[in-house]
């Protein structure tokens, strides 16, 4: 049984942190996963996906952005349940970009080392080709284990939204990968006082099909409004400039962190977005799990084809043993019976004869083509003789080798389906024990 098969079956995969973790180990686990089989069956093709989600935080500066990420990264379940992680409430007046992702202690990487140390970084180089964006790339590293941050990275982009701000490098280009290729959600941080060049931009980085889809915005630090009055006119107001700018329809969520408010006379909306959150962690684990499921797949067909190539080869190479021993068992026993014919008494004329003979006919004494094809005839042999012991050997280990590899891709493909199994019935019971609470409350 595959190694991690037990495990699987022991802790029963519940959430999709696990289930993108445990997905994670098949890739890496040393000779038993993907990555190394691949590197048996020479695929270049298979690698482990990444278990994280691309959180792209869209926004004013002080419009929120850094105060989401410390509530998010805090632990709501410890003595102090919002921790000041980034700094807040800074007017930032530079185009930077800030990652901020799971690290074993805390730790800022400044341009050169998130080059270095950041393939989050590095990507985005190579993609956006702008050698200049080196220069303003921040990597936060944070020792969190609060909800699903493990699985998130955030992309903070303080200051590249504003519209009199000199631009150091390609902010337009930078922040359409970032909305269209990298990101697999946005949250638009929406402020009171939000200009029209900042409405202008988020509408064209969320106006395509796909970023409708992962767009969610945000009316953030609603609990600083008076009363309900101030407050719809407020919703109204944003949802009229938003309207401008986007064709498509949209919801805004007001939001404000709890741990930050006063006294708050609004609905707070941010339970919901942490549930945004976790559900595209949601998502993203059911895309890993299935490319999952795709790999195995090709990794049992190349070693189908493989195994298929090693039979049909071995039977033409025994083929081919056969009729080479026939061949040289024919010219070795020629040559002896010769050998025999030449060195006799009993015809004392016959080696005259076959010198004559033959001597005409190859241009050379049958003495000296003897002893020539004897020499061949001996090199050949034991050639065929070591092929005949070796190469047998080495092809039977390479089949039991296949063979063992396609054994383990079947047990992966009866725990991916277990995987699949299990995280849709944990998904199932989730939305009826939500259905549940709901109904209770009413």
């Amino acid at each position: 049984m595959h190694p991690l098969l037990a495990g699987i079956m022991r802790n029963n995969v519940t959430d999709a942190q696990s289930l993108l973790c445990d997905i994670q180990d098949y890739y890496t686990d040393g000779d038993n996963g993907l990555v190394s089989m691949s590197k048996l069956l020479r695929m270049k093709n298979i690698n482990k996906p990444d278990n994280r989600i691309h959180v792209l935080l869209l926004g004013d500066s002080s419009s929120g952005k850094s105060s989401f990420v410390n509530f998010y990264c805090s632990d709501p379940d410890s003595a102090t349940p919002y921790e000041h992680i980034l700094e807040t409430g800074v007017r930032s007046t530079t185009q930077t970009l800030t990652f901020v992702e799971k690290a074993e202690k805390r730790g800022t990487l400044d341009a050169d080392s998130s080059m270095q140390h950041s393939q989050t970084a590095r990507d985005l180089v190579n993609a956006v080709g702008d050698p200049r964006l080196r220069r303003y790339v921040v990597t936060e590293l944070v020792p969190s284990n609060a909800r699903c941050f493990d699985n998130i990275i955030f992309a903070d982009t303080p200051g590249m939204l504003l519209s009199n701000a000199e631009q150091p490098f390609d902010v337009h280009r930078t922040l359409h990968w970032l909305a269209d290729e990298w990101s697999d959600l946005i949250l638009c941080f929406l402020s009171f006082d939000a200009n029209s060049h900042t409405l202008d931009l988020v509408g064209e980085l969320c106006s395509t099909p796909a970023g409708q889809s992962k767009t969610h915005f945000l009316l953030n630090r609603v609990d600083q409004v008076h009363d309900d009055y101030d407050h719809i006119s407020l919703v109204v107001q944003t949802t009229q400039n938003l309207a401008k700018v986007l064709p498509h329809r949209f919801n805004i969520l007001t939001t404000f962190v709890p741990q930050l408010a006063t006294k708050p006379r609004t609905h707070n909306s941010m339970p919901l977005v942490e549930r945004i959150v976790s559900d595209t962690v949601s998502i993203h684990a059911q895309r890993c799990l299935r490319r999952f499921e795709k790999d195995i797949d090709k990794l049992n067909g190349a070693v189908d084809v493989a195994l298929d190539w090693h039979s049909l080869s071995t039977i033409r190479r025994s083929k081919m043993r056969v009729l080479y021993l026939l061949f040289t068992s024919t010219i070795l026993g020629v040559l002896i019976v010769s050998g025999l014919l030449l060195g006799s008494n009993r015809y004392p004329g016959l080696p005259t004869y076959l010198t004559k003979t033959l001597g005409v006919v190859i241009g050379f004494p049958p003495v000296r083509v003897w002893g020539s094809l004897a020499s061949i005839a001996t090199v050949a042999l034991a050639g065929l003789i070591g092929s005949y012991l070796l190469t047998p050997k080495v092809s039977k280990h390479r089949a039991s080798v296949l063979e063992e590899a396609g054994a383990q891709l079947d047990e992966l493909a009866a725990i991916a389906a277990e995987m699949r199994h299990q995280f849709v019935t944990d998904k199932k019971r989730r939305e009826a024990e939500a259905l549940l609470d709901s109904s209770e409350g009413i």
